[in-house]
C-alpha cells in the first residue's frame, strides 16, 4: 500500500490500483457520575482540631479529576476544599464545642461535565451535650405580664365610676364640644354634663355666664359662687 498524505485526518492510500479514503471521527467519551469517598473520621473532643479526608474521582478512571469545586460542611458551617489533580482532598476543621454526633458532608459540582454529587459521614465529638433549652425565664415573664394585666383590669373595675367622666372629658376634647366653667370649683367641663366630675356639683338648670368672671353658674343664682358679684334681676 502507498500512502499519498494526511490532511485533517484523512488518510488516502492505493491498494490494487484501488484508491481508499479513510476519515477518523473524534470520540469524546464523558463520565456520568462522580464517585465520593470519605475516610472515617476518628472521635474528636470538643474544639479540637481535625482533618477531613477523601477521594473524587470520576466513573471512568482514565479521565483525570479537573473543574471540580467541593464544600465540606459540618454542623451547617461550609468550608471550601482544594481537590489534588490525583482527585484526593484533606482539610482541617475545628471541631464544634459542645459534645454530640455532627453530620460531615461534601458536596462536589463539576460544571464542566455538569455533574453534582455528595457524600455525608459522621463526626464524634467528646464533651458534655448541648443543655436543653430553658424555658424558665419566658414562662416567668408570661406569668408577670399576665398578673400586671389582671391587677390593672381589677382597678380599672373599681375605678370604672371615678374614671368614666374622665373618659367623656376626653371623648368631648376629641369631638371638639364646648366647654364651660364649672361654678363650684372653675375646671373646665362639657356643656352637655349635669354634674362636674372634679368637685361633684350638679347642674340642674341652664346655666349662664357670670358678667364678671365668666364662671358658668345657674341661671337662678343671685350670687357667683366663683368671685361673688351680686346679681339684681
Amino acid at each position: 500500500a502507498t500512502y499519498e498524505n494526511c490532511t485533517h485526518c484523512i488518510y488516502k492510500y492505493i491498494e490494487n490500483n484501488t484508491r481508499i479514503t479513510a476519515m477518523l471521527h473524534e470520540v469524546i467519551v464523558k463520565p456520568s457520575s462522580l464517585v465520593i469517598t470519605i475516610t472515617p473520621i476518628p472521635e474528636v473532643k470538643a474544639g479540637e482540631v481535625f482533618i477531613v479526608t477523601g477521594t473524587i474521582n470520576y466513573n471512568i478512571k482514565t479521565i483525570s479529576i479537573e473543574n471540580v469545586t467541593a464544600t465540606i460542611t459540618v454542623n451547617v458551617k461550609p468550608y471550601s476544599v482544594d481537590v489534588n489533580p490525583d482527585g484526593t482532598y484533606s482539610k482541617e476543621i475545628t471541631a464544634p464545642n459542645k459534645g454530640g454526633t455532627y453530620p460531615v458532608k461534601i458536596t462536589v459540582v463539576d460544571y464542566a461535565y455538569n455533574l453534582s454529587a455528595e457524600e455525608t459521614a459522621q463526626l464524634i465529638v467528646k464533651g458534655k451535650p448541648a443543655p436543653p433549652p430553658d424555658y424558665t425565664p419566658l414562662i416567668v415573664g408570661t406569668v408577670i405580664a399576665v398578673v400586671i394585666i389582671i391587677i390593672i383590669g381589677v382597678i380599672f373595675f373599681k375605678k370604672r365610676e371615678k374614671i368614666k367622666p374622665y373618659l367623656l372629658i376626653l371623648k368631648a376634647k376629641i369631638k371638639k364640644e364646648e366647654f364651660i366653667e364649672c361654678g363650684e370649683c372653675g375646671k373646665k367641663i362639657p356643656g352637655t354634663f349635669k354634674k362636674c366630675p372634679y368637685c361633684g356639683a350638679e347642674f340642674e338648670e341652664e346655666l349662664v355666664k357670670c358678667s364678671e368672671c365668666s364662671a358658668f353658674i345657674p341661671a337662678s343664682a343671685d350670687k357667683c359662687p366663683k368671685c361673688g358679684a351680686m346679681f339684681e334681676e
